[in-house]
C-alpha cells in the first residue's frame, strides 16, 4: 500500500514494547531496563531458598535466663517466611489459634525454667513451630525463653570448695554453655595476696585439662572432688565439676591464660 499527502499521521497510544509481558514462575527473574528505544530482559535462575521461621522471645530479658527464676512475662514475636517456593502448611504446637500466616506475636506468663533449655516445655518440650513448602521441605524451629546454668569463677585462698560453699557468694557467676565460652583465654587481675583460681562447671558440660600463660604452664589440680549447688527454684540440686589451679600466687599479668 502507498501512501500520499492526504494520509493522517497516527500516533500510537501504547509503545508497543508495553505489550510484550514476560513472566517468569518460581524460579525464574526477569528483570527489565529501558534504554532509549529498546528494552533489554535479563533472565537469571532463581537458586532454590527454603522457607524460613524468625519467632523469638523478645520480650524483657530476652537473653538467658538462670534455671530456677520465674519469668513473669515473655513476649514472642516474628513470622514464617515464605522461600522460593509456596508454603503449603504452617503448624504450632501446641496450638495457641493464631494466625501463622500473619506476624505472630503472643505472650506466655509465669515461666519456670527447671533445666537448661527452652521453656515453657509442653510434655517435655518447648513450642514448635513447623513450615513447609510446595517442594516438600519442612523447617521446623523450637521457640521459648532459653534457661542456662550458671558457671563460676572465683579466687579464694580455700584448699577444698564444699556443698553450697558460703565462698561462692564472692564468686563470678555467668550464665554459660560452656566454660570456654568465657574463660578460653581470659586475664585474671587479684594481687590482694596469693589465691587458687577455681572454675566450677555443670558435670557433663565441656571441660579442660590443661592452661597456659603466653608459653608457660600453668599447674591445674584436676582431681578436687564434685560438689552440689543448690539453685533457688530447682528441687534437685546440681552436680559441678571443680578444677583449681594447683598452687596459689598473685594473678597480676596482662597476658591472657588459656584453657585447653
Amino acid at each position: 500500500m502507498n501512501c500520499d499527502s492526504n494520509d493522517v499521521k497516527q500516533v500510537l497510544s501504547l509503545d508497543p514494547r508495553d505489550a510484550i509481558e514476560i513472566k517468569g514462575g518460581n524460579k525464574i527473574d526477569v528483570v527489565v531496563e529501558r534504554t532509549g528505544t529498546k528494552d533489554v530482559y535479563t533472565v537469571r535462575y532463581k537458586e532454590y531458598a527454603p522457607p524460613t521461621i524468625t519467632v523469638a522471645h523478645t520480650g524483657p530479658g530476652n537473653l538467658a535466663v538462670k534455671v530456677g527464676t520465674t519469668v513473669t512475662t515473655a513476649t514472642f514475636a516474628g513470622a514464617i517466611n515464605t522461600g522460593t517456593e509456596d508454603i503449603v502448611e504452617r503448624t504450632m504446637t501446641p496450638d495457641k489459634s493464631l494466625s501463622l500466616t500473619a506476624p505472630i506475636s503472643y505472650q506466655e506468663t509465669n515461666i519456670l525454667g527447671t533445666s537448661p533449655g527452652l521453656w515453657p516445655q509442653f510434655s517435655g518440650v518447648p513450642t514448635i513451630i513447623t513450615t513447609k513448602d510446595a517442594q516438600g521441605t519442612t523447617v521446623t524451629k523450637q521457640v521459648g525463653v532459653e534457661f542456662r546454668y550458671p558457671y563460676y569463677m572465683l579466687y579464694t585462698t580455700q584448699e577444698i570448695i564444699a556443698n553450697d560453699d558460703a565462698i561462692l557468694g564472692s564468686a563470678t557467676e555467668d550464665l554459660l554453655t560452656s566454660i570456654l565460652g568465657k574463660y578460653s583465654s581470659f586475664v585474671y587481675n587479684y594481687s590482694t595476696l596469693p589465691v587458687y583460681i577455681y572454675w566450677l562447671f555443670p558435670v557433663g558440660s565441656t571441660t579442660f585439662t590443661s592452661a597456659q600463660e603466653g608459653a608457660q604452664n600453668v599447674p591445674l589440680k584436676l582431681d578436687c572432688s564434685p560438689i552440689t549447688i543448690t539453685l533457688t527454684g530447682v528441687i534437685t540440686p546440681v552436680t559441678y565439676r571443680v578444677i583449681r589451679t594447683a598452687v596459689k600466687t598473685r594473678f597480676t599479668s596482662v597476658t591472657p591464660i588459656t584453657l585447653h
